[in-house]
């Protein structure tokens, strides 16, 4: 289906369900940016590319590039696992999410780009995002250490969830 969008340019939906879906989840001024940024970057605005954002963005699970593809294959089921990580790809370099390496098989995705600290779940593989934790000295002390400039990081803790230790899950 195509549609004019509100810079004036004609993008593909999938269907208009899809288009009147992202103005009442209150979503058009993100999505207004996030073309912006993408027309930017000298990228082309796809309905994919801005799928994949959305599940982010929506989200607070930090999926992987198969959980992304597979929470959006039935609507989009011409776009394909590879059209996921270039994605994925394309929106780490620009800026648009980070992805993080949690010790696990896969990277995840977050769309809070802003630093901030995660705490992942040994036992059911949940992924919180903790914000306001000052760890400023840690990477002070790292950079005393080593002496690196010290320009970002990844911090990440362990445990189990309230739901696993409620289980007694091991």
């Amino acid at each position: 289906l195509t549609c004019i969008d509100f810079l004036g340019k004609i993008i593909l939906r999938e269907s208009v369900h899809d288009y009147v879906g992202l103005i009442l989840r209150g979503t058009f001024m993100e999505m207004m940016k996030l073309t912006e940024i993408l027309r930017n970057n000298g990228l082309k605005v796809t309905p994919q590319r801005l799928a994949v954002h959305e599940v982010l963005e929506n989200g607070n699970d930090h999926p992987n590039a198969e959980t992304i593809y597979n929470k959006l294959h039935r609507r989009y089921p011409t776009m394909s696992l590879a059209t996921v990580y270039k994605t994925l790809e394309v929106m780490v370099r620009i800026g648009l999410i980070k992805q993080i390496n949690l010790g696990e098989d896969s990277f995840r995705y977050d769309a809070r780009t802003v630093n901030h600290t995660h705490v992942r779940c040994v036992c059911c593989g949940a992924v919180q995002d903790v914000f306001d934790v000052d760890d400023s000295e840690i990477m002070a002390s790292v950079a005393r250490k080593t002496s690196f400039a010290i320009n970002d990081r990844q911090l990440c803790f362990y445990g189990k969830c309230p739901a696993c230790q409620q289980g007694n899950l091991n």
